[in-house]
């Protein structure tokens, strides 16, 4: 199993901007009554936060508590609006039809077609009907990162690009 934690918790990780697609979704979201948002795999937490300040309701899931736990100490100032929970996509711990809008960043491509499968169903489940999903993927050409030396691979299939390391320090 590979260990997030490590990486996630990475002071350089945790200062990733949020993925600009999401914030731009936040007027839409806003018109559409979005208030529970479901941030699935949500490692540092870098759309948690950004979510809260704009008036939404956060719940964050990892199945890593050390990023957790890391996500709890350096919290920006949004209180009451952000709620952490460990626990495995394969087995979401929220109750069915809870979430108006569930996030799914990178998270959905971590595990073999059994763990696709069931990843896809527990987004069914937690999602109210009419409920909106957004799935960010990396693109198909991530297999070149291979060749890269700021590629990290965590398990076969696993890959984690550090390219923002370089980018953060300029």
């Amino acid at each position: 199993m590979p260990d997030w934690g490590k990486i996630f918790t990475d002071p350089e990780m945790q200062r990733l901007p949020p993925n600009l697609e999401v914030l731009t979704l936040v007027p839409e979201l806003k018109t559409r009554g979005v208030h529970l948002v479901l941030d699935t795999g949500c490692g540092a937490g870098r759309h948690l936060y950004p979510l809260a300040a704009a008036g939404f309701q956060v719940l964050g899931v990892d199945r890593e508590l050390s990023v957790l736990q890391d996500c709890r100490v350096h919290p920006p100032r949004v209180p009451g609006l952000v709620w952490l929970v460990q626990g495995g996509l394969q087995s979401l711990p929220v109750r069915d039809g809870a979430f108006d809008f569930v996030l799914s960043i990178n998270a959905i491509s971590h595990g073999d077609t059994r763990a696709f499968q069931n990843y896809c169903r527990e987004l069914d489940r937690v999602l109210r009907p009419r409920g909106l999903l957004f799935i960010w993927v990396s693109p198909r050409e991530a297999g070149e990162m291979m060749r890269l030396p700021e590629t990290v691979e965590l398990e076969p299939g696993t890959l984690v690009r550090t390219h923002f390391k370089t980018a953060l320090r300029r």
